[in-house]
């Protein structure tokens, strides 16, 4: 019978082993785990920097589609010609669409949009810190980190910054 494992350089760095981040993830091999440790600095940061869309709301297209049960075409589609993930005036809402989904599958379902996910997994520690910030503290915690992002823009919205919060 075996005994306790010797534990890693990785886990007494990241408190568990990669194959449990790899599990918890969905990923079939844990060098994808160390891959982000090298490319990001931390194994529960799946990429460089957040999405635009993560930046200015907190949330990705898909989970603000979710929200607000639009599909996340149309949720684009409101970020970038009101700035907002949803329409405010329901006399315009739909009037956008651009015909019927004939493959028979609903978006909810698609592989497309169940593969996106947020740019820090949620065990990360700064994810509740992030997600839950304005969108001024969110760039703020990633110019602390060194994380260079465009400041976004706010030209073609009819929002102003202080709105959106």
């Amino acid at each position: 019978m075996a005994g306790p494992h010797k534990s890693t350089r990785f886990e007494d760095k990241w408190g568990e082993p990669a194959r449990d981040i790899a599990l918890r993830e969905g990923v079939d091999n844990i060098s994808t785990i160390h891959m982000r440790v090298n490319k990001f600095g931390h194994p529960l940061q799946r990429k460089r920097k957040p999405s635009k869309t993560e930046i200015l709301f907190g949330e990705t297209v898909v989970e603000l589609a979710h929200r607000h049960g639009s599909h996340p075409n149309t949720v684009s589609m409101y970020i970038q010609k009101l700035g907002l993930p949803y329409c405010p005036s329901p006399q315009s809402a739909g009037s956008w669409n651009r015909g019927l989904n004939h493959t028979g599958i609903p978006w909810q379902e698609d592989e497309r949009y169940l593969r996106v996910k947020p740019w820090l997994m949620e065990d990360h520690p700064d994810f509740y810190l992030y997600r839950n910030n304005s969108v001024q503290g969110r760039l703020d915690y990633l110019k602390e980190r060194g994380i260079e992002v465009e400041q976004p823009t706010f030209h073609t919205m009819a929002y102003k910054p202080g709105e959106i919060e």
